[in-house]
């Protein structure tokens, strides 16, 4: 090219002598002709301004869990058998990700959960569609039990450090029930930051002592099911007809 008012820049393979990559500058209205072109591979640009770093931008989405959630190393919860046992904490990691969370829930569960990660992609219908574009490729954890096992209970973590909140999964019983047989799980609920410093601490833990107690009555009443048992009719024997004449009357003189 020996037009003056035109400049240019290109890169040519050395084993082939083809043109991979050519760029033109054209001189001020055609007329000023470009003397020199620098160029310096670790130069200042604008990015410096913009306060970005220069290379190529990884446009991969990141797999680790306090990454892609709002988990935080250390948050955790805990597994423990459905027929009682010492639990065991599953706590995060910072190169966790749903991968490895499947298997230490599995192995805390010492096996009897089974967890798998599956991923969802678009719908018949919907390849087209926005939302089902940004859908597709989220990462789902699945837990159930194992066949011809109990299964084990997911506890929450500690207040301000619980992983089940960010991963989207609520505590209790997970296995398989048939019929009249089934598991129920109770929890006490009762944070470990109470405090009665002042009249609102008060309230708040009196609340949640309330809530702990009507827990301990409803964990009473299922372990104790109602009798299935007729309940018994006719006339009471002689020696409870008297007993029962005894203290009514004794009833009698003590309310006058």
């Amino acid at each position: 090219d020996t037009d003056p008012t035109r400049a240019y820049l290109t890169r040519i393979d050395a084993t082939s002598g083809a043109v991979e990559w050519r760029r033109d500058w054209d001189g001020d209205n055609s007329q000023a002709k470009p003397l020199t072109l620098a160029v310096a591979s670790g130069g200042a640009s604008v990015l410096d301004r913009l306060g970005l770093p220069q290379g190529e931008i990884d446009q991969s989405q990141s797999k680790t869990l306090v990454n892609a959630s709002s988990l935080r190393v250390g948050d955790r919860f805990y597994v423990s058998p459905a027929d009682g046992g010492r639990s065991v904490a599953v706590t995060i990691e910072a190169r966790d990700t749903l991968q490895t969370l499947a298997r230490k829930i599995e192995q805390a569960s010492n096996m009897k959960l089974k967890v798998t990660v599956s991923s969802e992609a678009a719908k018949d219908g919907e390849a087209g569609d926005l939302a089902s574009a940004l859908r597709t490729g989220l990462q789902r954890l699945s837990i159930t039990a194992r066949d011809g096992v109990k299964g084990a209970v997911l506890t929450a973590g500690e207040t301000g450090r619980d992983a089940l909140a960010g991963l989207g999964l609520s505590q209790g019983y997970i296995g398989k029930t048939t019929g009249d047989d089934v598991t129920k799980t109770f929890g006490l609920g009762l944070p470990t930051n109470l405090s009665l410093n002042d009249a609102a601490s008060i309230k708040t833990a009196g609340e949640k002592i309330q809530a702990a107690m009507k827990a301990i009555r409803d964990a009473y009443r299922g372990l104790s099911p109602e009798s299935n048992t007729p309940a018994s009719t006719g006339t009471a024997p002689a020696y409870l007809q008297a007993q029962l004449a005894n203290y009514q009357a004794a009833l009698a003189r003590l309310t006058g």
